[in-house]
């Protein structure tokens, strides 16, 4: 929950300075720091769209979401426009096409491949890449959100110690629900 917390935290109230009444793409919605950041997202008053596959769209509806798109079905980026926020959990290739969601000077923070700033300017688009640095102050925030019911852990799978190599291959499979953990007895 830290790690995740902290990343959606930083990215989205510190870099974005988002505010209520914002919209927000977040990517992968049913990834460890998407459903964190669906979560936070609503609980500070954004309103959120997000993305996952077709088994896992109701599941990221209960979690927050005021849109969830099936990319299996078709591309957000193909489809929502206006958005004041692109968060980019994902990277890669796709990550080009992601600024046709944003409104002029909107911006896409990525925290997985630092965005091209050619295509960013050609966008009108602000950017930025992130790189998660814990603070005590974040930290505190986060208890705080979960002590108030805002944020809860989302834990897909449990694998027992010795299993870390199954763990491991199942989190490669990139389709976990939320975070996959390791029990030591």
């Amino acid at each position: 929950m830290p790690l995740v917390a902290h990343t959606a935290w930083q990215v989205m109230f510190e870099v974005m300075d988002a505010k209520p009444g914002d919209r927000i793409f977040i990517g992968a919605g049913s990834g460890g720091v998407g459903t964190v950041a669906i979560q936070l997202a609503k609980a500070h008053g954004l309103y959120v769209v997000t993305s996952t596959s077709t088994p896992n769209v109701d599941w990221v509806s209960e979690l927050g979401a005021d849109e969830v798109i099936d990319y299996k079905q078709q591309d957000p980026a193909e489809t929502v426009r206006d958005l004041d926020f692109v968060f980019d959990t994902m990277g890669g290739d796709g990550q080009g096409k992601l600024y046709k969601m944003l409104k002029e000077n909107g911006m896409l923070v990525s925290i997985s491949t630092p965005p091209n700033e050619e295509e960013a300017k050609q966008a009108k688009a602000r950017v930025e890449y992130v790189f998660m640095q814990p603070t005590g102050e974040r930290m505190k925030k986060i208890a705080e959100a979960v002590e108030k019911g805002e944020l809860k852990p989302v834990v897909d799978r449990i694998f027992d110690l010795e299993d870390t190599k199954q763990a491991h291959d199942y989190g490669e499979e990139g389709h976990a629900k939320g975070k996959i953990v390791i029990k030591v007895k």
